[in-house]
């Protein structure tokens, strides 16, 4: 290129970069920078030209150029870290980082990369010590409090944590995971009639919501409030029958809740259902087909409650009471 070709795509760079047209100064820049590679001042400016544009490997390159040329320099240094931030590269991302913070203050929003860096790292440790930074010079961070929050849970510092969502369900009052992962660290804390009242909340926002319903099961239960419990659990066992593969587990445990409660206090008719659904979702628990063998026979179904324990004898061979149920409907007869 001529000089004077050389000189327009500079003043042409140059105008653009003054315009925030990013792409197009970057690429007048470049026409430039072909014949001058040292000239550094422009470079930086491609290389802030390119990060603008996303264009995160060429930004990369350039301030990798230009920090051969000056190790130290800031502007490069910020430049690399960034790129290598949006490019997914983490642990050389936050090594950039270092070297910048040695020399100048980090931005909230480079301090929020650091955490996001860590977090894809999986340091949780070092993730939520940059959000707390970041909020100190700026607490009003709210795109980070619930991924903050869910740091500490996996940290288990329930405290912190509920004390984030907290702040998540302040800045945004229909956040239902919010109320409910503030729920669970409350529940943690055995902290039970607040992880109630948020989750009496979140389901009235969600009310078909299955595992709010289920976390209210369970949080009732350690209440001691058996009748909501077993009410709470037949709601589970209602909204997740049509998704059950989804919901094996759960409602395995609320058909085991709520079969127990009932026999409890012998109502074994209202027994027979849960437990008979709870051995079609698991057909090898011996104990539980041996309750469902003993109810159908408080209810008069010997058949199938011989049956039953038949079944009981298959899971455990050497079952007393599955024997003695069996010996008794044989004398019955």
């Amino acid at each position: 290129m001529q000089p004077d070709n050389e000189n327009a795509a500079l003043e042409l760079g140059r105008l653009y970069f003054l315009a925030k047209q990013w792409a197009p100064s970057a690429k007048a820049l470049e026409m430039y920078l072909k014949n001058h590679p040292d000239d550094k001042d422009v470079f930086l400016m491609e290389v802030e030209a390119l990060s603008n544009s996303r264009q995160h490997e060429s930004a990369l390159a350039a301030a990798k150029h230009v920090l051969e040329m000056d190790p130290k320099a800031p502007k490069a240094l910020l430049a690399a870290a960034r790129s290598l931030y949006f490019l997914r590269k983490h642990d050389e991302s936050n090594t950039y980082y270092d070297q910048y913070a040695r020399m100048d203050t980090l931005s909230v929003e480079d301090l929020k990369r650091i955490g996001h860096n860590y977090r894809y790292l999986k340091n949780d440790s070092m993730t939520t010590v940059y959000w707390q930074k970041a909020l100190a010079l700026d607490p009003n961070q709210s795109d980070i409090y619930s991924e903050m929050a869910n740091s500490y849970m996996r940290m288990k510092n329930w405290e912190k944590a509920a004390e984030m969502f907290e702040k998540k369900i302040a800045s945004d009052s229909t956040y239902v995971t919010a109320y409910i992962n503030y729920a669970l660290c409350k529940q943690q804390l055995k902290e039970f009639p607040q992880a109630h009242a948020a989750l009496s909340k979140a389901l009235q926002m969600r009310p078909n919501y299955v595992q709010g319903h289920y976390y209210m099961a369970v949080v009732l239960t350690q209440m001691d409030s058996v009748k909501a419990a077993r009410t709470e659990f037949e709601t589970v066992a209602k909204i997740a029958e049509p998704e059950k593969d989804k919901y094996k587990n759960e409602l395995k445990r609320a058909h085991r809740y709520v079969a127990i409660a009932y026999l409890q206090d012998k109502a074994y008719a209202k027994a027979v259902t849960p437990l008979e659904k709870y051995t079609e979702l698991d057909p090898n628990d011996a104990e539980m087909w041996l309750f469902l063998a003993q109810t159908y026979y408080a209810v008069n179904r010997k058949e199938d409650a011989k049956r039953a324990f038949l079944r009981v004898q298959k899971l455990e061979p050497n079952n007393k009471d599955a024997q003695k149920g069996l010996d008794i409907i044989e004398m019955s007869n």
